[in-house]
């Protein structure tokens, strides 16, 4: 399994801002009071273009298709 993400902040008039530090995935036990973080301001394009960053490319949903099914629980 995999998993992909990003943290952002909607903060209105203040813009877009993405973390840059500390990269994606965080696990919660290293997020401290001592955590670096570093936010970075950017625009709506920017935002759009992770989000579809995050999305399966063809040869992903190829393989995902090929896999045997999970079972369905009863």
């Amino acid at each position: 399994m995999e998993t992909r993400g990003f943290a952002v902040w909607d903060c209105g008039p203040l813009g877009y801002w993405l973390r840059e530090l500390s990269a994606e995935p965080v696990p919660a036990e290293r997020i401290t009071p001592a955590s670096t973080s570093r936010p970075a301001r950017v625009d709506a394009k920017t935002i759009w273009t992770r989000i579809t960053g995050l999305l399966p490319d063809k040869g992903e949903l190829r393989h995902a298709a090929a896999r045997p099914a999970a079972p369905r629980p009863v």
